[in-house]
């Protein structure tokens, strides 16, 4: 999802004051079971597929001289509905990301494919929605951008551990579970 350099937006929060990698991987893990959960409460029960497992490690970034880490998953698609649902479905992602700070939403859509970004402006980042209008696949995914790693973890072994809650001294009570490895 790069399409006119949108996914490069900058974020406007200094590096050292943006939400960790951890915090924010929980926080869009949250969200997405809400999204998925709700559109099959509305819409039936769908055969979500193309869901990437959970993180166990996330990949090494920089920005600037700040050594970081980001990560990047695919959240499910699904097959089936017809286009006139995917405004409704946007509106049930865009009520489950936005307290998360993915607050700006940017359509890109085309004649051959509905596509919206929602943008973390502070922290860096998107949320990105698409259905294809010849066969309705309705699809998920999101990139954190380059994010601190909580104090007290080594960003070259953070792990996260489902399961296990927060690692502490993080100042996180956002994130329902993560540690470090051991």
């Amino acid at each position: 999802m790069y399409d006119n350099n949108l996914s490069k937006k900058i974020a406007t929060r200094s590096f050292i004051h943006r939400t960790d990698i951890i915090t924010v991987y929980w926080q869009l893990q949250n969200a997405f079971t809400n999204i998925r959960s709700r559109i099959d409460a509305e819409f039936g029960q769908r055969k979500w597929e193309n869901a990437d497992p959970p993180a166990q490690y996330f990949s090494y970034c920089n920005d600037g001289n700040k050594v970081g880490r980001n990560d990047s998953r695919k959240q499910g698609a699904f097959y089936g509905l017809n286009k006139e649902n995917f405004r409704r479905m946007k509106q049930i992602v865009k009520e489950e990301v936005e307290p998360y700070g993915f607050t700006e939403v940017v359509d890109i859509s085309d004649s051959n494919i509905l596509w919206t970004d929602f943008y973390n402006t502070k922290d860096g980042g998107y949320v990105g929605i698409t259905m294809t209008l010849d066969k309705l696949y309705f699809g998920m995914l999101y990139s954190t951008d380059c994010r601190p790693v909580p104090k007290g973890l080594d960003p070259e072994t953070s792990r996260v551990v489902p399961g296990d809650g927060p690692p502490s001294g993080t100042g996180s009570s956002t994130a329902p579970n993560a540690s470090p490895s051991s």
